[in-house]
């Protein structure tokens, strides 16, 4: 066994069961394999940062295998740690053949996140071309999508955010009418799915265990714009015995002391606010926000996402150089109802989020 080969393969929260299923699904290998869980929700958000400060020295491995939408330099962390580091495939599905063994995936759930594109619909509940979107951004490549709960006073939105959830508020649809739209999306899709939504409509849901009722619709997690970490004892409690993560936001006015309370209540990513005032496009990203980055990874390791006017290519690009995601919104709200009624709805959707993901 003295020259058998011995790989690490880094993983994140959601594929590292995946990724040990596959591996012990091969049989008999001529090496020897272990997988780390980087300790990121995914592995598309291991910065280099990430992996240097995380992964155990020394490495006990002839190579080290790191997914293939991991952004960080392999040659300065095979020099950092003295063993090769390759890049994985993009897929899990390809891990077997890129390991030489061939075979299938086991049919598993989830996928690896990079860019978070949140959509609202903007068309009342019609489930067909809402689950036609979540294909869609799939497909281009928007691994998380952030689905809206409309509200009657969506005071952290903007104009076109806010006419989405006018437009859909003409039925009656509320958490309970969400929910059956995320099972159906999850029987297509394994993408997956933020709740984005304000306290009121889940005050409004009558089930007696919110947390388990959301997990059984195939909801990853819950971003409630207006719950406060001095409130949300109960709520986050509840959300992590469901196993579901709680995600909170961090403003560019945030002291240090309430960036440091709000990281304590945060699982999965911090959302930090690009902007002050409400969602919508904007030409510029303000340079303040990279030294809030800065401070709210004093404050914490989890992976730092950046959204509140992030609508080109470009503004994404300049995100990815200084944080693990961007969150897009308002730009693939607003091609929604400019392409309302229109046969090529589907298909602009997934072209601009295509183009915000190449960036």
């Amino acid at each position: 066994m003295a020259d058998t080969e011995r790989l690490l393969l880094l993983t994140g929260h959601l594929a590292c069961h995946r990724v040990e299923k596959i591996l012990a699904g091969l049989g008999d290998t001529p090496f020897e394999w272990s997988v780390f869980d980087v300790g990121v929700k995914v592995a598309a958000l291991m910065t280099q940062q990430i992996i240097s400060r995380r992964l155990p020295r020394p490495v006990n491995a002839s190579r080290v295998i790191v997914p293939g939408r991991c952004r960080a330099d392999l040659h300065q962390l095979a020099s950092e740690f003295g063993v090769p580091f390759e890049r994985g495939p993009d897929e899990l599905k390809d891990l077997p053949a890129f390991l030489g063994r061939g075979g299938r995936e086991p049919d598993l759930s989830r996928h690896d996140i990079r860019i978070f594109a949140e959509i609202v619909d903007a068309s009342g509940l019609r489930i067909d071309a809402i689950l036609a979107r979540a294909a869609s951004m799939r497909d281009a490549g928007a691994d998380v999508i952030e689905l809206g709960v409309p509200f009657s006073d969506p005071m952290a939105d903007g104009p076109v955010i806010q006419r989405a959830s006018e437009r859909a508020l003409k039925y009656p649809v509320g958490v309970a009418d969400i929910l059956p739209i995320v099972e159906r999306v999850r029987q297509r899709s394994d993408v997956p799915i933020l709740l984005f939504t304000y306290f009121n409509p889940l005050m409004q849901f009558s089930a007696s265990n919110v947390g388990a009722e959301l997990k059984r619709a195939g909801l990853d997690g819950v971003l409630v714009t207006d719950m406060i970490p001095e409130e949300a004892d109960d709520f986050v409690a509840g959300m992590r015995q469901a196993d579901l993560d709680t995600v909170f936001l961090v403003a560019l006015t945030s002291t240090d002391q309430r960036i440091k309370l709000i990281t304590e209540y945060s699982c999965g990513f911090i959302y930090v606010i690009a902007r002050t005032g409400v969602t919508g496009m904007r030409e510029n990203i303000w340079s303040d926000v990279q030294k809030l980055v800065e401070r709210v990874r004093r404050h914490s390791s989890l992976p730092v996402a950046v959204g509140f006017g992030i609508s080109k290519p470009e503004h994404v690009r300049d995100v990815w150089g200084y944080a693990d995601g961007a969150v897009v919104g308002t730009r693939l709200v607003l091609e929604i109802e400019n392409n309302l009624g229109a046969p090529q709805l589907v298909k602009k959707v997934t072209q601009l989020a295509r183009e915000l993901k190449e960036a």
